[in-house]
């Protein structure tokens, strides 16, 4: 009767490492990223001042920022809904 529990045992422990390897041969590796500037560093910073030079208005706020008073409540009727959702959804899961 030992015999067989020790078996059984030395079986279970086969099959545990077998998942265990299945899964570390089953990964597989993200692919590598791509570089997304194919220039030198210099040649791409003397395209971005070209650019910058030739549209500088773009560089500019189109108007000045102006500071608004925040409401009484503070919240629109679509935020409250949506963290009334979200609230209830968490709560439910």
């Amino acid at each position: 009767m030992a015999f067989r529990s020790a078996s059984l045992l030395v079986a279970a422990y086969c099959l545990a490492a077998l998942v265990c390897l299945s899964q570390v041969l089953a990964f597989v590796a993200p692919p590598a990223a791509e570089r997304s500037l194919r220039g030198s560093p210099e040649a791409v910073a003397a395209a971005l001042g070209v650019a910058a030079a030739a549209l500088p208005e773009a560089a500019q706020a189109a108007e000045k920022w102006k500071y608004q008073e925040p409401s009484e409540f503070g919240y629109s009727g679509a935020q409250v809904g949506v963290i009334i959702l979200f609230v209830t959804f968490h709560a439910i899961g």
